[in-house]
């Protein structure tokens, strides 16, 4: 949820007349005699008036009906003036949508299209500015005025859930003042929601920087620095050669400013070791890992488990295997870590510490050929590198193996755990190996640290075709549950 900013209370002094004399000599504008000028202004100023909601909106809807109206001889920068204010006017009224039918405010020509009441203002200061060009610091309190209504308006629509909404009145409040931090913090934050992330990075960069030249949207700095890390050290992933470096370095100073402001989000931690790898300081890399692994207590098996997998993928096997396996002493059946942590010990060729891993694996689950194919290494490596005295042994528990990877008739992968609100579902795959359909359901029983069973669930599949994959959810809904297993499928 965004927060609101803080409204200051407006007095508005909207007629022609207050406006010139506030804004000194800068632009002065006359009334022209018009009866559709004279109505807007004199209705304005009852709006000033009164704090009553229902007579405000009646005298905005006169104002709008009269200036929307005009007649002939009417001065084309003074109904825009009028029609700009009006429109702010409006914005104030409390709990006014800023997008409206047209007839809702005045407009008599298509009163069912729905209008951006900001956005429509904009215009008309846009039109008042380009005819008279002294007339911009008047222009700009006005405009102030907007975007501190219309920014909170959107703020409000999307902790309501309507981004459609947000957006919109964030893109008007940018178009009035471009330079306002949380409207692109708003857009940043909806982008990232939507898996839009070049859009995302582009706005919340944007959202930090304003931030960061003005104290009063410090939160909002804030607020950004891991979102800005993580998209731009996945920026930075699929760039090559000095592109990446420099993606990486940026990723880097947000990695370190949100660790500043949050010294203990080993999360971050993990993720600045990616990004300095990227950039290629491996003794950076190994300090960060070396605190980790001098007190793995800091840390929960989840952050340490993470790190460990970006120490494989940064071929650092020996840092993996230790946070890995610091990893699976907090949670001994979790699938990813022992998965994780069986490929680490391959790579540092420690076949007999990965044998006891990849057997756990193949328990909590039996239906992954991959996990085969692990056992299998782990023996092919005894055979090669054990004694020679059960080498046969080790020959024999190859093959066997390699035969029931081979013979898995459902291969079950995993895409992880997906949470809605408070909802958490692991979600995954199944795919039928064979050549005729069969039904599918996923037996689970949810283990605590210590391995007990703690609950258990059923993922009712179906028939799944031959050679074809069907996807399936298991709700986790007992906190004490940190793993899982699942019956064979035979």
């Amino acid at each position: 949820m965004i927060r609101q900013g803080t409204s200051a209370a407006l007095a508005l002094a909207l007629t022609a007349a207050s406006l010139s004399a506030q804004a000194g000599a800068a632009c002065d504008f006359k009334s022209d005699g018009t009866a559709t000028i004279t109505t807007a202004s004199d209705a304005i100023g009852k709006f000033n008036a009164t704090t009553d909601r229902a007579e405000q909106m009646r005298h905005i809807r006169t104002a709008v009906k009269s200036l929307s109206e005009p007649v002939a001889k009417t001065d084309p920068v003074l109904r825009n003036w009028l029609m700009g204010q009006a429109l702010v006017a409006y914005s104030m009224v409390e709990d006014a949508p800023l997008i409206v039918a047209r007839g809702d405010i005045g407009y008599t020509a298509d009163p069912q299209t729905q209008v951006n009441v900001i956005a429509v203002a904009d215009s008309a200061f846009d039109a008042v500015v380009t005819a008279r060009p002294c007339a911009e610091a008047q222009v700009a309190q006005m405009r102030q005025l907007g975007v501190t209504r219309v920014v909170n308006a959107a703020i409000t629509s999307l902790n309501a859930g309507d981004t459609d909404n947000a957006i919109q009145l964030a893109e008007a409040a940018i178009a009035m003042d471009e330079d306002v931090a949380p409207a692109y913090h708003l857009i940043g934050v909806i982008a990232v929601q939507q898996r839009d992330y070049d859009k995302a990075y582009d706005a919340l960069s944007k959202a930090a920087e304003l931030a960061k030249a003005d104290e009063q949207y410090a939160d909002i700095r804030k607020s950004t620095l891991l979102n800005l890390a993580v998209l731009s050290q996945n920026k930075a992933e699929v760039l090559t050669g000095e592109e990446q470096k420099a993606m990486a370095a940026r990723s880097v100073e947000y990695f370190r400013e949100h660790i500043e402001n949050e010294p203990g989000d080993a999360n971050a931690k993990t993720g600045l070791a990616r990004a300095l790898a990227l950039t290629g300081d491996s003794a950076a890399v190994a300090g960060i890992y070396a605190e980790m692994k001098s007190d793995p207590s800091k840390f929960d098996a989840m952050q340490l488990a993470d790190a460990g997998v970006g120490a494989i993928n940064e071929e650092r096997f020996a840092d993996a295997v230790e946070l890995l396996d610091a990893a699976r002493v907090k949670n001994p059946y979790y699938r990813d870590f022992l998965f994780a942590l069986a490929i680490a010990y391959s790579r540092t060729e420690e076949y007999e510490k990965m044998l006891p891993v990849v057997h756990t694996l193949t328990q909590v689950d039996p239906n992954n050929p991959d996990n085969f194919n692990l056992l299998g290494q782990a023996y092919q490596g005894m055979v090669e590198t054990g004694d020679a005295k059960v080498k046969k042994a080790y020959t024999d528990s190859l093959v066997k193996n390699q035969m029931m990877g081979s013979r898995v008739p459902v291969k079950v992968t995993f895409r992880g755990i997906e949470s809605t609100g408070e909802q958490r579902m692991l979600v995954g795959d199944v795919e039928n190996l064979q050549d005729a359909a069969r039904p599918v359901t996923l037996s689970f029983e949810l283990l605590d640290a210590s391995g007990n069973v703690v609950g258990r669930e059923e993922a009712v599949v179906g028939e799944v075709a031959p050679r074809q994959t069907a996807a399936f959810s298991v709700p986790l809904t007992v906190p004490s549950a940190v793993a899982y297993r699942y019956a064979p499928i035979r």
